[in-house]
């Protein structure tokens, strides 16, 4: 049974290429052309670059980051007050 691009891999794709920009997806099909056309459909879909093929079923893609800040930190940039976000208190005393 030929293995499909499913909507799942798809919608965990789309958020990680934003924020990493290169990431690797592994592609289990067996056959040749299924690989090759699981792939295309992948790098049409997601408007992505195909970077490196097929090691170890393995393929590399890249998406140029359209924020230029990092989401993560933005939320750090966006805080007053760092001395207690996050901050336990392991006095022992």
């Amino acid at each position: 049974m030929p293995v499909t691009l499913t909507p799942a891999v798809e919608k965990e794709s789309r958020p990680t290429l934003e924020v990493h920009e290169l990431i690797k997806i592994k592609i289990p099909e067996q056959e040749k052309e299924a690989r090759v056309a699981i792939v295309a459909k992948l790098v049409d879909n997601l408007d992505c670059v195909l970077v490196q093929r097929y090691i170890g079923h393995v393929v590399v893609v890249y998406k140029k980051r359209i924020k230029t800040k990092n989401p993560y930190l933005s939320l750090m940039e966006n805080s007053n007050d760092y001395s207690t976000s996050g901050a336990r208190d392991f006095n022992t005393n």
